[in-house]
């Protein structure tokens, strides 16, 4: 199947897809693809929102479980991890932008009283040529389905007895994560994070 798959994705790319038209191999396409305009910009700013919301995402995890594992509150945020995995990821993107567009439901919560806008202001939010928006919307979707992945994994990694040790060897909580334990639990989910950044980089 991934190779029917690559098959049917490299051979229109160069050029053979008799379907419309195209009977011959070359690199025409390419030079189509390239030629239109604002093509280079937007390669690079998607390789930069995938890149960033992945590390963003995975900086989030990381943190969360190395500062709050084996507490209460690490029980508290592991029940919400499944029902906003759940979430379709349309109806996320659809909520983020009515709560943090300018004239959103945050926006309209705060003004006049509190901003003193009695329009929205002229912010380019989502829609920003950084696509700093994408990536904070990319970064609520994809903590919860790194931090489920992590916490299956945790069990594989023996995280109370690695506390211990790194406990014993002078470390503290967050360190002793960092240096002892997050090394091996990131061996353990690397490919969900691939998957996010794949997904990232095309979104």
């Amino acid at each position: 199947p991934v190779v029917a798959g690559l098959a049917g994705a490299l051979f229109p790319a160069f050029g053979y897809l008799p379907a419309l038209g195209g009977k011959s191999f070359g690199f025409g396409a390419f030079g189509a693809l390239f030629a239109e305009p604002g093509m280079l910009k937007s390669i690079m700013l998607s390789l930069f929102t995938g890149l960033a919301a992945t590390l963003l995402s995975l900086a989030i995890v990381m943190a969360a479980i190395g500062a709050s594992s084996d507490t209460p509150a690490f029980r508290w945020l592991t029940s919400f991890t499944g029902p906003l995995l759940a979430v379709p990821h349309a109806a996320a993107a659809f909520g983020f932008l009515f709560l943090f567009a300018p004239s959103g439901f945050l926006a309209r919560l705060l003004s006049p009283e509190l901003t003193g806008w009695t329009r929205p202001p002229d912010i380019l939010f989502p829609n920003d040529p950084m696509g700093l928006s994408l990536i904070v919307g990319l970064v609520v979707k994809e903590v919860p389905f790194l931090f489920l992945v992590a916490l299956s994994a945790m069990a594989q990694v023996r995280m109370l007895e690695g506390r211990r040790l790194v406990a014993a060897f002078g470390y503290g909580r967050l360190a002793g994560f960092l240096l002892g334990l997050w090394p091996q639990l990131y061996r353990q989910i690397r490919l969900a994070v691939f998957a996010v950044l794949a997904f990232s980089a095309t979104v």
